[in-house]
């Protein structure tokens, strides 16, 4: 807003599906309400995806001609080399795995109840720290996984884990550019 009332050229970077990751109706009403007065008055807006470019220009009044899409930048070599280090997780056993912080938005409860109806002969792994942590435990323990879900917390480099994984799981509700999961392929 500074930027706006001196009269000066202002970018806007948006990373996410706003405001669907926000909360409650009245925080998604407010954001949304700042966001159609402020977004169309930036000189640009970086969209982090097609999918968040779209959503600015439909649903915020933002006019295509000043969104630029410029996707998070992946490096792969440094991914790969990452994953060739020693795993701090060190499962014996095939499992599925998800990486990323343990809020709703993520939506690992939806993951947990259905790895409990596929009944897979693995474990499930959740990487990461967050506010839901103990009510995953307490819902895996609930729908019967028990130690069948293993939390260890956040991980300095999930890469080696990633790697052995036989499959990786995105539950999430709303993502602007899912990196966990281009990390993963």
């Amino acid at each position: 807003v500074p930027m706006m009332m001196r009269r000066r050229p202002w970018i806007i970077s948006e990373r996410t599906s706003a405001p669907a990751h926000l909360g409650n109706r009245f925080r998604q009403l407010t954001t949304k309400l700042l966001m159609s007065c402020i977004y169309p008055r930036a000189s640009g807006v970086i969209a982090v995806s097609a999918g968040v470019a779209d959503k600015l220009s439909g649903g915020f009044g933002v006019s295509a001609s000043r969104i630029a899409v410029i996707p998070n930048p992946v490096d792969s070599e440094a991914l790969h080399a990452a994953a060739g280090k020693t795993d701090e997780l060190a499962l014996g056993e095939p499992y599925v795995i998800a990486v990323g912080r343990l809020v709703s938005v993520k939506n690992y409860q939806l993951l947990v109840r259905a790895f409990a109806k596929a009944d897979l002969p693995c474990r499930l792994v959740i990487a990461g720290d967050g506010a839901e942590r103990d009510a995953l435990r307490l819902l895996a323990d609930e729908v019967g996984l028990g130690d069948r879900l293993v939390m260890p917390g956040w991980l300095s480099n999930p890469y080696p884990a990633l790697k052995r994984a036989s499959v990786f799981a995105l539950s999430s509700n709303v993502e602007g550019f899912p990196n966990a999961l281009v990390e993963a392929l």
